[in-house]
């Protein structure tokens, strides 16, 4: 019973008393749990809270878990995929020393099974193109229509933000953002 106290206390604080303000839980309750709890116990609670995969990277790097953290998100990726966690997942590729590792490639792959802009644009951001001096101002034109697609819509008033809410800054109603990006929704 004592161990389940500390990650309540963990989750009410951030939630009740950090959620008032609409941001700033997630920051709070991924590193305090990561620093107590296993990983593998960690990732799949945070998930379930809708807290951002971004997070969970800055807590594995932080632990030095990062081989741990990516074996996990790549199972909630096999099972839920979705935005947020193809960005992680890359991110993590991005700071291994491994050569086998896909990297930029997870998007080709994601677009094979899901269409999205947003995967399509990051993609083509790091691909050399036949006619280079044309990459800037087609970038900047994906850039710009992907944009509106990377936000979080409110189920209850329609407020869109970049980032992820529990309470929304328009309605403040509780728990009405989805936790999936406009594009995937």
């Amino acid at each position: 019973m004592n161990e389940l106290l500390y990650p309540a206390a963990v989750v009410l604080l951030g939630y009740v008393v950090l959620g008032i303000t609409g941001f700033g839980s997630a920051l709070v309750i991924v590193p305090l749990l990561a620093w107590r709890w296993p990983l593998a116990e960690v990732v799949p609670l945070v998930l379930l809270l809708d807290v951002p995969a971004s997070l969970l990277l800055e807590a594995a790097a932080a632990s030095g878990r990062n081989d741990e953290a990516r074996a996990l998100l790549e199972g909630h990726y096999e099972r839920a995929p979705s935005l947020d966690l193809l960005e992680a997942l890359v991110a993590l590729d991005r700071t291994s020393d491994d050569a086998q590792r896909p990297g930029r490639e997870r998007y080709a792959l994601h677009l094979a099974h899901e269409p999205s802009l947003v995967a399509a644009t990051q993609w083509l951001s790091g691909e050399r193109l036949a006619h280079e001096n044309f990459h800037p101002a087609i970038q900047r034109a994906l850039d710009q229509a992907a944009k509106p697609l990377m936000r979080y819509r409110c189920a209850a008033c329609g407020f869109e933000a970049r980032q992820h809410f529990w309470q929304c800054p328009g309605c403040q109603s509780w728990d009405s953002y989805p936790p999936r990006r406009i594009e995937e929704l």
